[in-house]
């Protein structure tokens, strides 16, 4: 456990099966729970899960493609992995080192150069869109790898524009 009171996170292998209207089959790394029944209070953002001899609810956040789930006073986090065959499919690059472009844009100005290291909110590259400028900054204290795009160009939403080292292989 941190010193947060946060444990470290684990890798738990769900896989849920829908079998007919409001039945399910549920397996958690391996074990398999068979004829569960289910009903979902939208308005609440609560599932109610009838397992046998057991009622069990699970109240539940959706934010920034996460799931915080609360259950029998237990926090749980879910982050939903992309299977790699699918990212290979739609050509889906690994993102966690770059900065992304928020939404349609024109390259107005790259204020970085590749190799340069930078701080936390330093401007990395002002963009154009809707007749707006906006200042696109560093969200941390890195050295730039790759300007992705020049001054000038097109980018469509969810983009790279900048990439970083990663800090992992930096010893």
């Amino acid at each position: 456990m941190k010193h947060d009171g946060i444990s470290e996170s684990a890798r738990i292998l769900v896989n849920i099966e829908q079998v007919g209207h409001g039945l399910f089959t549920v397996s958690v790394n391996g074990q398999k729970f068979e004829s569960i029944t289910s009903q979902y209070d939208a308005g609440n953002c609560i599932v109610t899960s009838y397992f046998p001899h057991t009622r069990l609810e699970t109240r539940f956040i959706r934010e920034d493609g996460d799931i915080t789930l609360f259950q029998q006073g237990q926090q749980y986090r879910l982050r939903f992995v992309t299977p790699r065959w699918i990212e290979k499919a739609l050509g889906i690059k690994d993102t966690a080192h770059s900065v992304l472009a928020p939404m349609p844009c024109k390259i107005l100005r790259v204020e970085v150069d590749e190799g340069q290291r930078v701080k936390k909110e330093q401007v990395l590259v002002v963009i154009e869109s809707m007749k707006m400028e906006t200042s696109i900054r560093s969200p941390q204290d890195g050295i730039v790898s790759k300007v992705v795009h020049r001054q000038g160009e097109l980018c469509k939403a969810g983009n790279a524009l900048v990439e970083f080292e990663d800090p992992a292989n930096n010893g």
